[in-house]
């Protein structure tokens, strides 16, 4: 499970370098956008693997840091401005990646209370929610951002 839930992390760091690489005061172009978003996921997906996300255990020791993490990388995601031909799919990233960041929370309150039935339900959440942030991502053509 622990490499399922770095590749569902790795999913959100597409919201790391959303604000990044674009213009800060306007609309990024496509290429722009995109390129953005792939070096800045090289570096998010580093950030969680230090962390150590992963099972039950490491979200109990380690939670607040990846809750952090989390809510970092999707802090930049609404702060971008993707060009108008991705703004459907900036939407459906955007909304997916905050129910990743509620799910990623579900998970650290349930390691916290240690209880495993509803980490085990958040985690699924996190794998739907994941599905769709991957499917937004390429369809964007970030496939460094696609969860592995």
């Amino acid at each position: 499970m622990r490499k399922a839930v770095i590749g569902a992390l790795a999913v959100l760091a597409l919201a790391a370098g959303c604000g990044g690489g674009g213009k800060s005061s306007g609309t990024a172009t496509k290429t722009g956008y995109v390129a953005a978003l792939n070096a800045a996921c090289t570096e998010a997906n580093k950030a969680f693997a230090q962390i150590g996300a992963g099972d039950m255990p490491s979200f109990k020791q380690h939670g607040d840091d990846i809750v952090a993490a989390a809510e970092k990388a999707n802090a930049a995601f609404h702060a971008a401005k993707a060009p108008a031909e991705l703004r459907a799919q900036e939407a459906i990233f955007n909304d997916s990646a905050d129910k990743i960041v509620e799910d990623i929370k579900a998970m650290t309150a349930a390691a916290n209370a240690g209880d495993s039935a509803k980490f085990e339900t958040a985690y699924r959440s996190l794998q739907t929610h994941g599905s769709a942030n991957d499917a937004a991502a390429r369809t964007i053509g970030a496939d460094d951002c696609v969860g592995g």
